[in-house]
């Protein structure tokens, strides 16, 4: 939302107090393949197959409350502290739908349907703790701890009998699908969100308004639908002197775990306005047309009083 994070000053204790709320909607989904057989029907023929796609939905918001501090200062430059708590509340949905068309818009719209289908509602509490050293020779390293705490996200169980339900209909065929692949569903079902320890640090060019930023996760762990991830980056930056100029940055990002996706990624960053934009490297064909396999866009404000 507009004018969060607030951040302001904690006279008499030091430090500093930020508060950010974060609404988002993650989906995610997994073709589960099954060999498909050639089957006649009257004088035609026809192909069979149980395959199916695998939607997961997590949609919901995250409250955070964080507090920073300096622990102390000397010649050599200063460490700073930092603690988040976050507050997690999200809708859950997951379902497969029956691969019945060959039309990928077709498939598409069946599966996002299906990740809708059965949805429980989960609240969870997390904590983040990171140290940084500030030199006074233009650079910072930190480290931080994230998903501490370690919860557990449960997706509802999904059905394994389709008593009552129309065979000859789409949600008969869907909930055939769902009950088929029980058993490899239901044992990746729940997902865990392991603490994920990150190192990054950045160096100012002295005399230049050059900033070099680099970073990389020391382990994987999973986001909220599941998917592993262990990012590694470097970024190259420009701090604009001017309120009114933007300082841009352009980079490149890595996943070194489940997808192994790889990114291009660009920012533009005002006082109080940042926006973020990061483009897959890789490709994919869908019915003829070159699309970057990922692609994503964020549009963040924030306020300090």
């Amino acid at each position: 939302p507009p004018l969060l994070p607030v951040t302001t000053d904690m006279p008499g204790i030091g430090g500093q107090v930020s508060l950010s709320y974060v609404y988002s909607d993650h989906r995610r989904y997994d073709f589960l393949d099954e060999p498909a057989t050639v089957e006649q029907v009257g004088s035609d023929y026809i192909v069979a197959s149980n395959s199916a796609i695998y939607g997961r939905s997590a949609e919901g918001s995250t409250l955070s409350l964080t507090y920073s501090r300096e622990l102390a200062q000397g010649w050599r430059g200063s460490l700073q502290a930092g603690i988040s708590l976050h507050y997690h509340d999200y809708d859950l949905s997951n379902g497969a739908a029956a691969i019945q068309a060959t039309s990928a818009d077709s498939v598409v719209a069946d599966a996002k349907v299906a990740a809708k289908s059965y949805t429980v509602n989960e609240t969870a509490l997390t904590a983040d703790i990171g140290l940084a050293w500030v030199s006074p020779l233009n650079f910072v390293i930190g480290i931080t701890a994230k998903n501490l705490g370690e919860p557990t996200f449960e997706y509802s169980r999904l059905p394994t009998d389709c008593a009552g339900i129309d065979a000859s209909s789409k949600a008969g065929a869907n909930c055939r699908a769902t009950a088929f692949f029980g058993p490899r569903l239901e044992k990746n079902r729940d997902v865990d969100l392991n603490t994920q320890i990150t190192i990054d640090g950045s160096y100012r060019i002295p005399s230049t308004n050059i900033i070099l930023m680099a970073g990389a996760d020391t382990n994987a762990s999973r986001n909220i639908t599941g998917e592993s991830q262990r990012w590694s980056y470097g970024t190259v930056g420009y701090i604009s002197e001017s309120p009114w100029a933007p300082s841009p940055t352009v980079g490149i990002k890595d996943n070194n775990s489940g997808d192994e996706g790889a990114y291009v990624t660009t920012s533009l960053s005002w006082p109080y306005v940042h926006f973020d934009l990061s483009v897959g490297r890789d490709s994919v064909e869908v019915e003829g047309d070159s699309k970057p396999r990922a692609i994503s866009a964020s549009l963040s404000f924030n306020a300090h009083f």
